[in-house]
């Protein structure tokens, strides 16, 4: 009986979790952002084919932003609810947190662009551009719809 209760708590949680990750991604421009330049990540690493260990960054750096997203869209809704009006120290927590996401997205960017640079990576993915037209066609005709995606307001 313990155990079932203790799975529908864990069940509970999970669940819990997953409409908070929703609630960010329907209402917060900069989340969608991040998703949409995740998946051209992972879209560049397949079609760059990139290392094992480079992967493995970019999921670490993945992890970091969305949960430093996370974080400050959590600091902001709780600094709204505990002052209506304008408060220098709410302004400054806020503006902490920002930077933090901040840090974390360039930090992340560098860590992208590094790996993108290197010129097998680089080249790997310019010969796959150059041999299958298609592949470029593909990855702009995306780009509407990561736009429309992330300027989308709460719908």
């Amino acid at each position: 009986m313990r155990m079932k209760r203790e799975m529908r708590s864990l069940a509970k949680s999970f669940k819990n979790a997953f409409c908070g990750i929703y609630g960010v991604i329907k209402h917060e421009r900069n989340f969608r952002i991040h998703i949409c330049m995740m998946l051209y990540v992972i879209l560049f690493s397949v079609i760059g084919q990139v290392e094992k260990t480079d992967v493995l960054r970019f999921v670490l750096c993945f992890g970091a932003v969305l949960a430093a997203e996370l974080v400050n869209t959590s600091l902001e809704l709780l600094c709204d609810a505990v002052s209506s009006g304008f408060d220098e120290r709410i302004r400054e927590i806020k503006d902490i947190a920002a930077g933090a996401v901040l840090v974390t997205a360039i930090s992340s960017a560098v860590v992208g662009l590094i790996t993108f640079l290197d010129p097998v990576v680089f080249g790997r993915i310019m010969k796959v551009f150059f041999e299958m037209p298609y592949v470029a066609a593909i990855v702009v005709l995306t780009l509407p719809f990561a736009v429309r995606f992330v300027v989308k307001r709460g719908k």
